[in-house]
């Protein structure tokens, strides 16, 4: 009988074909912060200094920027903050004014057109007009939902209000047109509202009332804070009952006041953001 040899593999020969097994690395020891431990109640008072430093130094800038003459045009002494307007964000659309500026003493050249197609477009209108005469100004009439079909059309001279005139009953697009001259607009509101700044900051309502009270009966009196401390900013909105006595306060203007210098100006549509603060 042949007898079958086993081979038999060496030792190391064994090893060297085995897989080799991956051993676990040893998490790496993070180097000690020098100096004592911080704590959770250092952390919390490192933030609150920080904090406390900011509002000192924002408050150093407020008294800077309130007292430098370049901040006149600001009475509230209150630094302004640009807004960040977000990407791809629309913009509300401006307000229209009544009319273009320089159209007051055309507004007897004016014709008002009522029954327009909704695709009427300020060019189709001025060349629908324009053989009547030379047009200053053409005011489309819209609202949240579009075009309302009416519009306003100034003419530089009265004959090209005539022309236009004769211009009613006609068809635009299969419906009449009315075409009439258009009433004066009415004379603008008085404004009765006045802004001062430069008060004492430590001064109270009743004080105020009583002394501005002197130039005439006040309808309303606003005093300005900031909207974060609530702290007296310096700046005061005081409505007038009458235009005397907004005159009589506007005299105040550049007069000192309590150790400070009062600014006096009227308020300004612009200015509506400040009051609701």
């Amino acid at each position: 009988m042949v007898k079958k040899l086993r081979v038999v593999e060496s030792r190391e020969a064994a090893e060297a074909g085995a897989p080799k097994e991956d051993k676990p690395k040893k998490p790496r020891k993070r180097a000690k912060r020098p100096g004592a431990p911080r704590t959770a109640k250092m952390k919390r008072e490192k933030r609150k200094a920080a904090r406390e430093a900011q509002e000192t130094d924002e408050a150093a800038v407020n008294e800077q920027e309130e007292e430098a003459p370049a901040a006149a045009p600001d009475v509230g002494g209150e630094p302004k903050r640009k807004k960040r307007k977000k990407a791809g964000a629309a913009a509300d659309p401006p307000e229209a004014p009544p009319e273009e500026s320089g159209d007051e003493k055309y507004m007897d050249f004016r014709v008002h057109v009522r029954g327009l197609p909704a695709s009427t477009t300020e060019k189709t209108l001025r060349k629908l007009f324009r053989k009547c005469g030379e047009i200053k100004s053409v005011r489309l009439l819209t609202n949240s939902r579009g075009f309302r079909g009416s519009a306003f059309v100034i003419f530089r001279e009265a004959d090209g209000l005539s022309a236009a005139l004769q211009l009613d009953g006609i068809e635009r697009k299969g419906q009449a047109i009315a075409v009439s001259k258009a009433a004066a607009p009415p004379p603008p509101a008085a404004n009765l509202q006045i802004l001062a700044g430069g008060l004492p900051f430590k001064i109270n309502q009743d004080v105020v009332r009583r002394d501005f009270g002197e130039c005439g009966k006040i309808a309303k009196l606003h005093m300005v804070r900031d909207k974060q401390t609530g702290k007296f900013t310096g700046a005061v909105f005081i409505k007038y009952k009458t235009q005397e006595a907004v005159d009589a306060a506007l005299k105040f203007d550049g007069t000192e006041y309590g150790g400070r210098t009062l600014k006096v100006r009227l308020a300004e549509p612009r200015d509506a953001k400040r009051e609701g603060r």
